[in-house]
């Protein structure tokens, strides 16, 4: 059985001895419960009740003494219908007693006889009132005698009553002592349940406890002792199936696993210590190749500074050509675009030319017809003789006019043919410049481009060149940190071999099985 139920058992058999301490007590509680209820519920108002009866009752007789004695007839009918009322209200009383407070059968006999008591009494009464009617106050003075019958009635109720009184208090005195009993018993056997369980779950928890210490003693004696001696080959001797036991084959398992761990170290440790030299002596020799490497990368970085400088020059030849080409580019541009404007003149100085030309031929044609029309005026003149002689005069000059404006209008197209003639030999001249200046214009775009072209070569070139240039010096720096980093692995790998030294050294204070040699 394991720790954890034995310690249950010993808290099952304690919670067990507390359920019954409670059960019992519960049970007790409930027997003393139900008897106080009855004693608030039917003793005390049966008290309360009888001793009502009694007051009434006594109220009826010092009402009859009252009505007796009265000298008016007014204040013997009060007191009379008073000492009624009071009988009465005895009646309804015990009525209401014999229904709803009866203890037992002593109870209810007492009852019944109180009952009859009271007819007697009131029977008593009424003969009293009706011959103190008839007869006066001297007829019923023997009926008032300390031994007569109202007075005799009257103890005896009153006697009855009172014992009823006491009987009721004996049954609340009963449940009380019943209660007394109840309380004692219950707390005695409530105190010997609570000692016998405590002493029992005591003993158990003893027993577990003195269990556990032993076994953890045990145990921590020989932790106390690998820890003192270093020697991991000892092992936790505690054959048992608890908790406890459990731990010490898993602290073994733990122990023999460290072992294991330790000769691993220990293997590797040598390994490293093996590797370690033989990791320094190669790093000698890369140093050395590092250094023969930056060597070659700095002459070969010098070279290609020098080649740099060499395309940095083409580059810049290369831009000064395409801008001069591109500046002579612009003025064959400009200078074709002049000729394209004189050619655009000279076609619409024709134009202008050749309507100069049609107005001339208008002119020479109503030069003509001016002619014919002063011819005829002049033989319609001759026609007139001597009348039309200022006529033929105006006629005259007019012709003369004509002829001269025709031949003004001749030589002025004479003119204007030769001016066209000139004009478009211009036109087909300024058109040949024209093409040949495009010819021109389209060799030095070519040439432009080319140039271009070279020039955008020589920076690709250049670009290279310098990407060259930094990729060499990355090699270069590359082989720098290799060289730091070489010298850094040469120290690191000596100072791995000190670190394997020491903990070989750290190893060694342990005490192991042999490792097995594969």
């Amino acid at each position: 059985m394991n720790i954890v139920k034995k310690l249950l058992v010993t808290f099952v058999i304690f919670g067990c001895a507390v359920v019954t301490v409670g059960a019992f007590a519960l049970y007790a509680l409930k027997g003393a419960n139900t008897r106080f209820e009855y004693v608030m519920d039917n003793s005390l108002p049966s008290v309360q009740v009888l001793d009502q009866i009694l007051q009434a009752r006594e109220s009826a007789r010092r009402n009859i003494y009252m009505a007796l004695i009265s000298a008016e007839k007014a204040e013997t009918a009060k007191y009379v219908a008073a000492t009624r009322s009071d009988l009465q209200n005895v009646g309804k009383l015990l009525n209401d007693y014999q229904g709803r407070y009866i203890s037992d059968a002593t109870d209810a006999q007492l009852t019944r006889e109180n009952i009859k008591l009271l007819a007697a009494y009131q029977a008593i009464v009424n003969q009293l009132l009706a011959r103190y009617e008839r007869q006066g106050l001297d007829a019923v003075r023997p009926l008032l005698a300390e031994n007569g019958e109202v007075a005799e009635n009257s103890r005896l109720f009153s006697g009855r009553l009172q014992q009823q009184i006491d009987y009721n208090y004996q049954i609340a005195e009963k449940f009380n002592q019943q209660n007394q009993r109840s309380f004692t018993h219950t707390l005695l056997l409530l105190i010997a349940i609570i000692v016998v369980s405590g002493a029992l779950a005591g003993a158990l928890a003893l027993t577990v406890l003195r269990y556990i210490s032993a076994s953890l003693s045990h145990f921590q004696s020989r932790m106390q002792l690998i820890n003192d001696s270093m020697d991991l080959r000892i092992r936790v001797e505690l054959d048992k199936n608890d908790e406890i036991g459990l731990t010490a084959r898993a602290f073994n398992a733990l122990i023999g696993r460290m072992q294991e761990i330790l000769q691993t170290i220990q293997m590797a440790s040598t390994q490293v210590d093996v590797a370690s030299a033989e990791i320094a002596a190669s790093n000698e020799d890369l140093s050395s190749r590092t250094e023969q490497q930056a060597a070659a990368l700095e002459e070969t970085a010098a070279s290609m500074n020098q080649l740099a400088v060499t395309v940095g020059h083409n580059v810049d030849n290369a831009k000064s050509a395409d801008s001069l080409m591109g500046d002579a580019e612009s003025i064959f541009r400009q200078g074709d675009a002049e000729l394209k404007k004189l050619q655009q003149s000279m076609q619409a100085i024709s134009l202008s030319s050749n309507r100069i030309a049609e107005i001339t031929s208008i002119i020479d044609s109503i030069a003509f017809q001016t002619n014919i029309l002063a011819l005829n005026a002049a033989v319609e003149a001759a026609r007139a003789g001597e009348n039309g002689r200022g006529f033929a005069v105006v006629a005259g000059e007019v012709r003369t006019l004509s002829q001269r404006s025709a031949g003004a209008a001749k030589d002025i197209k004479r003119l204007i043919d030769e001016a066209l003639g000139n004009i478009s030999t211009g036109v087909k001249f300024a058109e040949g410049v024209s093409g040949k200046m495009a010819q021109a214009l389209d060799a030095v775009t070519g040439t432009s481009q080319i140039i271009g072209q070279v020039s955008h070569s020589s920076t690709e070139q250049s670009f290279g060149i310098d990407q060259v240039n930094v990729a060499v010096g990355q090699m270069e720096t590359v082989l720098q940190q290799n060289a730091a980093m070489v010298q850094q692995m040469s120290s690191a790998a000596f100072s791995l071999s000190e670190q394997a030294n020491k903990l070989l050294g750290s190893v060694s204070v342990f005490k192991i099985e042999k490792a097995a040699t594969a």
